[in-house]
């Protein structure tokens, strides 16, 4: 017992120490420090608002993401709405924002002076972190917009548009008629009235995001393709900037290049949807005419009988004939001379075309084609 008992007074003090110390100090502990731990935890967690972020994104967009200078005292900040009504008043908030450091005295705002949009007031003095609220009127628009400016010695000058109903359409101004895989073509999308097709001026800046379906889509000068590019076109164009298509489908299919038109608020005001029917390579759609005129020369030239000399020179006379009229349907396809309606998206359509002119004659084509004057083989 005597060596019993200290050996387990010692193990006791040392159980002790080891489970019953830590408890000890956390009921001892101040509830402050916890508490400020917790606190900061949730504060780093705490989601950013909805309107904080937009508020965010619209700064990114406005300063065109360049970083702030000492050359500028601030930014503004516009709360209005996206849609408005030609004629009718709307309520802009307006804020100055400004920079580390900047002046903080009164400063004089000026809005665009401008007979399409009229401000009550136009001029007034606003000081860094009020508020003034002023009344706005659309008075008349081009391309269903309207922009909104506002400036101020020393700050970044805002610039936004708003929609007025924005009735204007996008319609492909030029795109090359063959259009084939492979090969590279040239893009530009207007803005052109829903009534009368005409071209239309912005009359504020808008964004263009455009996705590729079996294509991809570039700017001009740019290196890499993708499928979908974004663009930002200013107040006073009438059409994108120039863009390249690349068909990546197969002949008979479609290209389809949805756009997507909207504010720098990141509201939507218009989205359209256009296909481009991707045509055969010029070489495939020759081969296949040539193809179809050899299969009716072949059937034409029989088979051999008698002075196999004759035959030779009939069958090369009859193969020669149709791969001329091969090359001749291939030619003239666009014409529609026999009056069939070619598909010249898919191959099949020249090889149906290079068939029949091999099997009226060439002679008959020309004919067609040259009605005062008959040809002579």
């Amino acid at each position: 017992m005597r060596i019993d008992g200290p050996v387990s007074l010692v193990a006791g003090l040392v159980l002790a120490g080891l489970c019953g110390v830590a408890p000890l100090r956390a009921q001892h502990s101040p509830k402050k420090k916890a508490v400020s731990v917790w606190g900061d935890v949730r504060l780093e967690s705490r989601p950013i608002s909805t309107k904080k972020y937009s508020r965010v994104v619209e700064e990114r967009t406005i300063m065109g993401g360049q970083p702030r200078d000492s050359a500028y005292s601030g930014g503004f900040e516009i709360d209005m709405p996206d849609n408005v009504e030609l004629g009718k008043p709307f309520d802009l908030d307006i804020r100055l924002r400004p920079y580390p450091n900047a002046p903080r005295g009164s400063v004089a705002v000026r809005m665009e002076q401008t007979d399409r949009v009229q401000y009550e007031p136009r001029v007034f003095s606003l000081r860094p972190g009020a508020v003034k609220t002023i009344r706005a009127t659309v008075r008349k628009t081009n391309a269903g917009l309207a922009g909104i400016i506002a400036n101020a010695d020393g700050w970044r000058t805002y610039e936004r548009s708003v929609s007025v109903g924005f009735p204007t359409l996008l319609e492909p101004a030029s795109v090359a008629a063959s259009f084939s895989k492979g090969g590279v073509e040239p893009l530009l999308l207007a803005f052109v009235d829903k009534d009368s097709k005409k071209r239309v001026s912005l009359d504020g800046p808008v964004f263009m995001i455009i996705n590729s379906a079996r294509a991809s889509v570039r700017e001009m000068g740019s290196s890499q393709w993708a499928n979908m590019v974004k663009l930002e076109v200013p107040a006073g164009e009438d059409a994108s900037p120039v863009l390249e298509l690349r068909p990546e489908g197969n002949s008979g299919e479609k290209a389809t290049v949805w756009v997507k038109v909207a504010l720098s608020s990141g509201q939507v005001i218009h989205s359209q949807a256009i296909e481009f029917p991707i045509y055969p390579r010029w070489w495939q759609a020759l081969l296949m005419s040539v193809l179809g005129g050899v299969l009716w020369g072949l059937r034409k030239a029989g088979w051999p009988q008698g002075n196999r000399d004759a035959w030779r020179r009939h069958f090369a006379k009859c193969l020669g004939a149709a791969v001329l009229a091969g090359g001749i349907g291939y030619c003239l396809s666009s014409r529609d001379l026999l009056g069939l309606k070619l598909d010249s998206t898919t191959l099949k359509g020249y090889f149906l075309l290079g068939f029949a002119f091999s099997y009226v004659g060439v002679d008959a084509a020309l004919r067609l084609w040259m009605p005062g004057k008959p040809p002579t083989m």
